[in-house]
């Protein structure tokens, strides 16, 4: 279990990426809750209370959550390899990092062109090793930040699994 301020700082590092999150809604007025999907937008101190997250619950008024009673919605790191789904395009990232003829493919490279890389998203993806995402290089991590991959090794308990939310 990561402590609050892990937590906050894992949050930050997908708010330019706009993070879809799972929370709990508590209204006091008129005492209902409801689970609500939203979007990550920032962060605040709220008088009396603990860190606050701020989420677009797509109305004017955005929803302050506790960072406890929220949920990120992330892939598996296992979905390296495997379809997923990202801002309306389907795609295997894996493949995204491939050499080829046409110049949409990723742009760096390094030791021994890209076959490396591949060769540790792979790795990675198979062992669900979030340990080895420190050797990537920077872009590559950013890139699956984006993507909102769980490159934080959040515990599976600490987050929702995109690939199988219906």
């Amino acid at each position: 279990m990561k402590t609050k301020e892990e937590l906050l700082k894992i949050y930050s590092a997908y708010l330019p990426y706009e993070l879809e999150c799972e929370y709990e809604f508590n209204s006091i007025v008129t005492k209902y809750s409801e689970k609500r999907i939203g979007k990550l937008l920032g962060v605040r101190e709220q008088p009396f209370h603990s860190v606050s997250l701020l989420v677009d619950n797509k109305s004017n008024n955005p929803d302050y959550i506790k960072h406890s009673e929220v949920k990120p919605i992330l892939y598996h790191l296992s979905y390296l390899t495997k379809e997923i789904e990202h801002e309306g395009e389907t795609f295997v990232p894996v493949e995204y990092f491939e050499i080829t003829d046409d110049h949409d493919s990723y742009p760096v490279e390094y030791d021994h062109g890209n076959i490396k890389l591949i060769k540790d998203l792979e790795s990675i993806a198979n062992h669900n090793s979030a340990f080895d995402i420190k050797f990537l290089p920077f872009e590559v991590v950013i890139k699956l930040i984006e993507w909102h991959f769980n490159v934080f090794n959040l515990d599976e308990s600490e987050y929702i699994n995109k690939a199988t939310l219906k």
